[in-house]
């Protein structure tokens, strides 16, 4: 088995199971790296690295570390997220692109909030997706919903004081959000706030 890691250089490093490098390339040509995210195809195993400096979402073939496709924005990609079966992106706008992880279509796009996105979190078992930004908001969005662009969330959750820097899935319905302050919120997919 191997593990990947990116850097605030660009570089993009494969290590072995005894923790040694065997591959290191340059994947965004000197740009910081904000996002790296292992995702399975329906043709193979990829690599997808978005670089904010130069506005461009990269997949890479896990096996080979060819590059596959570039997939160019004009916002500014920080977050990705896979979701059985799609990718979700979050950008330092606050806008969310639902995406197709065999073509990297764009299947939805929402301006989710007004700052950055720090996390994104799918739960299957409600069909939702929660957005955290730094704006220290928490918003829920129906994915049920037939509109290909989400227009208001279905809930939010104003639980923290200050700007929230990461929202991640813990199993299929919790989540753990956590803020400048320090403080770490355990959820439930329903929006309920576990002490």
């Amino acid at each position: 088995p191997t593990r990947r890691s990116s850097d605030l250089d660009g570089f993009l490093s494969v290590w072995s199971a005894n923790y040694l490098c065997v591959h290191k390339f340059s994947a965004h040509n000197d740009h910081p790296i904000s996002a790296l995210l292992k995702v399975p195809t329906s043709a193979s195993k990829q690599i997808w690295t978005c670089s904010p400096n130069d506005s461009t979402l990269n997949v890479w073939d896990a096996h080979t570390m060819q590059l596959v496709r570039t997939q160019h924005f004009d916002f500014l990609p920080i977050h990705l997220t896979y979701n059985q079966p799609h990718v979700l992106m979050g950008t330092e706008e606050g806008m969310v692109f639902l995406l197709n992880p065999d073509t990297t279509d764009v299947l939805r796009r929402w301006k989710a909030h007004e700052m950055s996105i720090t996390g994104i979190v799918y739960f299957s078992d409600i069909n939702c997706v929660w957005t955290s930004s730094l704006d220290s908001k928490i918003r829920c969005w129906d994915m049920g919903s037939e509109e290909e662009t989400l227009k208001e969330p279905q809930r939010e959750i104003n639980a923290h004081t200050k700007a929230i820097t990461s929202l991640i899935s813990v199993g299929s319905s919790f989540a753990v959000s956590g803020d400048m302050n320090g403080d770490v919120s355990l959820w439930c997919s329903r929006a309920e706030v576990y002490p």
